[in-house]
């Protein structure tokens, strides 16, 4: 349903997914744990606004 590119081939609909049903805790849980995109610095930069929003 939100299909907004985060990177990686995941979108925002994956990222609200880990938040809403994974239990994920955190932006850092989400993008070092839940989808990996948080280990590679770049893409991480790219994704942070996204994450963190998705606990907003």
């Amino acid at each position: 349903a939100r299909p907004e590119p985060v990177g990686l081939g995941l979108t925002l609909g994956d990222l609200l997914w880990s938040v809403r049903h994974e239990g994920a805790l955190d932006a850092d849980d989400l993008l070092d744990r839940r989808t990996r995109i948080g280990l590679v610095t770049a893409d991480r930069e790219r994704a942070l606004d996204l994450a963190e929003g998705a606990f907003g």
